[in-house]
This record gives structure tokens, sequence and C-alpha cells, in this order.
């Protein structure tokens, strides 16, 4: 097991890492146990294929002890602690991330050692680079208050009791981390009841972090000042104008914010502009689109220079209903490199097939529907949304009316799904199946389809739906 989660660990890292770990598994500072090291060479040799039968534990046994009886427990606990090594090598991998931080540990230590002089010499070019960092980030504001904190223990020590000492630089710090992490939590939590229709219990205290921000705003930081403006998307009556003042914001944000913060903010408008779309203002739908292609200009839909399969597909999605086909078709070719290896013949052609279904070429788009596969139970989702669309337009009755059994199904079963989704997709299929029999002369009362259409607040896809109503009437 321990050989197993190795390798699924190694497989994870870039060739870099890989490496980088092979030198340090190699360096007695690191590690001074041999069998490791030679138990790692063996391992490694079947890098990156990793083929079982290279790795079977009685020919690792038989080349690390020759001499000895296969011994299941002994290669256990080499393995174990070969494993221990590569987490050890994973935590100096992101401690490295943090030079402020790592920084912080090297004063500390000469604080320890009494080494005053130099101490004092090493807090002036901390504070040299406290003052060249333009960026903002929750990280920052925690080693600054750790910084301030430290010094503060050090002049507390070493200079007379009787001396004045200035609080003021810690304790803000320290409130603006905690602001700025208490506000970015309570950003995920609203996105949450959201996502599944439920309510948190009444918290005091982010209620009083909301009066204050409101009465120190333009004192804070602009990470919080953010932060609090993305809690009033969801909270205030003119959420409209605090995502206007928020978008305004975004060139400062590709500045001074870490990565992480770019991507939580463009991720927050951007599920903003989807809960106003649904509610029926279309003009939110551009705004998605553009918001989207900034990301990607940013460099902040990727992830170790792999582009996420539903960004692709949201992006494709959104430029397809905006008419922008040249660019769809564009993009979908020219990005494909970017998905991950493992789904990439099933994302490109679902998305290949989604552009073909807005040429109105529907036997060209189920042939790229029949080579995806269902990896990800969203794309199933969409896969089967994409499939009744295709049978609704080529009029193939057998067909549509049986996915639409199926998909019911396959939507009640699906456990992932929140409540509001699962009566999204289902008012979905129920409104489209009754166009559809209208379509083929079964039923009449289209003002009964219309009336369901419009009134039903959870619905996806309405906009089509009501293309498909406009049409019935003609």
């Amino acid at each position: 097991m321990n050989q197993t989660k190795f390798i699924r660990l190694l497989s994870n890292l870039s060739q870099v890492e890989v490496k980088r770990f092979s030198k340090c598994i190699h360096s007695p500072y690191f590690n001074t146990h041999k069998d490791t090291v030679r138990l790692f060479e063996l391992i490694y040799a079947a890098y990156p294929d990793f083929k079982a039968d290279k790795l079977k534990a009685s020919l690792i046994f038989t080349q690390l002890y020759p001499d000895e009886a296969f011994d299941e427990s002994k290669l256990r606990t080499l393995r174990k602690y070969l494993l221990k090594k590569l987490y050890e090598f994973l935590g100096y991998q992101e401690m490295e991330k943090d030079s402020l931080g790592f920084e912080l540990k090297q004063l500390e230590s000469l604080i320890h050692r009494r080494d005053h002089k130099f101490f004092e010499h090493q807090v002036k070019q901390f504070d040299k680079k406290l003052v060249e960092r333009s960026t903002q980030s929750s990280p920052l504001f925690l080693n600054t208050f750790l910084y301030e904190n430290l010094k503060m223990y050090y002049y507390s020590t070493h200079q007379s009791r009787w001396e004045k000492k200035d609080f003021n630089k810690t304790n803000q710090a320290l409130d603006h981390y905690y602001l700025a992490e208490r506000l970015r939590l309570y950003c995920s939590e609203l996105n949450e009841q959201e996502l599944f229709v439920q309510k948190t219990q009444s918290d005091f205290l982010i209620e009083s972090i909301l009066t204050y921000c409101e009465l120190n705003f333009e004192s804070l930081p602009l990470l919080i000042r953010i932060y609090y403006c993305m809690v009033l998307l969801r909270l205030n009556s003119k959420n409209e104008q605090h995502y206007l003042n928020i978008k305004r914001k975004l060139p400062q944000l590709h500045k001074l914010f870490e990565r992480t913060d770019q991507i939580n903010v463009y991720n927050y408008l951007i599920n903003f502009c989807y809960q106003y779309y649904k509610k029926g203002k279309l003009i939110y739908e551009q705004e998605m689109f553009d918001l989207y292609q900034n990301m990607l200009k940013q460099d902040l839909l990727f992830e170790e220079a792999l582009l996420s399969s539903n960004h692709y597909k949201n992006l494709t999605t959104l430029g397809l209903r905006l008419g922008q086909f040249d660019w769809v078709k564009k993009f979908i070719e020219e990005y494909k490199v970017y998905i991950d290896l493992r789904y990439r013949e099933g994302v490109f052609n679902y998305n290949m097939a989604h552009w073909h279904s807005y040429q109105e070429n529907y036997s060209e788009a189920l042939q790229h529907l029949q080579n995806v596969d269902f990896n990800d139970p969203f794309y199933r989702i969409s896969h089967n949304l994409l499939l009744l669309k295709i049978y609704y337009e080529s009029v193939e009755t057998e067909a549509f009316m049986a996915l639409c059994i199926n998909f019911q199904n396959f939507i009640r079963r699906k456990k992932e799904l929140s409540d509001s989704q699962r009566e999204a997709y289902l008012n979905f299929i129920q409104s489209t199946r009754a166009l559809f029999l209208i379509k083929i002369g079964q039923r009449h009362n289209l003002e009964k389809a219309i009336i369901r259409i419009n009134e039903s607040d959870n619905i996806i896809e309405k906009t089509w739906l009501l293309l498909k109503v406009e049409e019935q009437k003609h």
C-alpha cells in the first residue's frame, strides 16, 4: 500500500521535482538510510511508466537483499520510510514558496542564539523587503504580524522595561490577516449556501466584522475591501453596483493580488453573473464570457500548465450562445493540448459536438458524442443535455423519448447533485418533452408549456427553451 501511495505521489510531480527529490534522497543531510536510497533507485528505474512486473514485491526484495528470504514486514517498513521522506520533501517544497516565512525562522534562530548584532542587521533588511512588496495577501499579513510580534518579543527582552512599546503595527497586521481570512471564508460559505440552498446560522461576529469594514472602508487594504464587497454582492440589495465596483478594480487586482486571490475574485464574479443570468438578465451572459476571457489572458485558468475541462466547456458554451462561432472553434482546437491527457479526447469531442450542434450539423455532432467518456458525472449530464437537444432538433422521436426516461432516472439517482440542481435539470427535461410532443403534434397546449417555463424559478437552459417556444408559435 505504501509503495502504491509513493508511486501515485511521484507520478504527480513534474520531471524537475522528481529530479530534485532524487537529489534529496541521495543527500546524507536528508537521508542516511542506504536501503531507502536503493529502494528509491529500483522504483525510479521504472519511472515514468511504473510497470507492475518491475515493481513486484518479491523481485524488489530479492534485488535489495539477495541472500535473504522474502520478508514482507521488512519491505513494508522500508516502503513506509521512503514514503515519509517524500512527504517531507513535499513539505519543504511548500516552505520554499513562502520565502518571508522561511526568513522569519532565520530571524527567530538568531534570537535563540543571542546574536543580537546580526539580528538587528537582518531586521533592517526584512523591513526593506516588506516595503518593496507591492502585493497584498493573507499570508503576507500573517508574516507581517509574526515579524512584528517577533520584534516586539526581542525588544521587550533586550530593552529597558520602561521603554515604550508600539503595538500598533502588530495589532494592525493581525487584524488585517483575520479580516481577510474571515471574509474570504464567508464568501465561500455564501457560495455553498446558494449551491445547496441552505441557510446558515446567525453569526454575530461576522455581522460585527461587516459593520467594522463599512465604518473603516477607506483605510482598509484593497484585498479586504474587495472581499467585503464580494460579501455585499450576496447580502445587499444594491449588489449590481457592488459588482461594477469590483469589476472596475480588476486591473489593480492583477498588480496587487496573489494569483489565488485573483482567481477567487473572478470565480465569485462569474458565479454572481450566473445567478443573475438564471433570473433572466441575459446581459450577464456577455459579462461571464468577458470575465472568462480576462482570466484566459491573465493565465488564471491554468493549474500546473493544464486547463480545467470545466473552464474549457464553459468558455465554449458561452461563446456559442453569444454567436462567437469562429472564436469558439479556434479556441477548442488550440487549447485542446492543455486538457489533461486522461480526459482530452472525450472533452474535445464533447465541445466539438456542441459547436457542430450550433451549426445544425447534427450527424457530425452525434459522431463526436460517440467518443465522449463519462469520467465526470457533470460531463455526463452535459452530454445528455446536448444529446436531448440534438434529438429534439432532428425529430428523432424514439431516441428522444428513451433519453428523457433514462436522463430523468440518472438525475434522480445522482447523489452528487443538490436538491436545487436536481430540480433544475428535471424541470428542463419535462419542459423539453412537453415542447417536443407539441412539435410532433401529439399535444397542442403550447400556452400551458409557456406558463410552466416562465413561472419556473429553477430551470436550466431557459433561454433555449423560450427560443423553441418562439419557433413553435411560427
